[in-house]
């Protein structure tokens, strides 16, 4: 999937949290696949898979907007996470992005899905 933040014209490169299993995703430079930033954070919560934690603040402020305009996730928060001085919130995977991500877990780990 693709997303546009700020200047740049990312990839997504989907992950998990080794702590609690939290799905993770990095936004990579389209072109020259140099790290641009972390969309998501982790906090001690455990979220499903159909969840991420968006960081939307200091350098990442606007994350939330760009990952709902590439049909990452959906336009609501569906929580919101206080951690240290800030809120998470906590969005929906739309349908393709999970479907994205299932494929990722699939094809990158040896898991047995319940």
């Amino acid at each position: 999937m693709k997303v546009k933040f700020k200047d740049w014209n990312c990839v997504i490169e989907w992950s998990v949290y080794l702590e609690n299993n939290n799905i993770a995703i990095v936004l990579l430079d389209e072109k020259t696949k140099e790290l641009v930033t972390f969309a998501t954070t982790n906090t001690s919560e455990e979220t499903d898979w159909t969840k991420i934690q968006v960081k939307d603040w200091s350098e990442n402020r606007g994350m939330w907007e760009a990952l709902v305009n590439a049909g990452v996730i959906e336009s609501e928060p569906v929580e919101k996470i206080t951690s240290y001085f800030v809120q998470v919130k906590v969005g929906k995977l739309t349908k393709q992005a999970e479907e994205e991500f299932m494929k990722y877990m699939v094809f990158n780990h040896d898991m047995e899905f319940c």
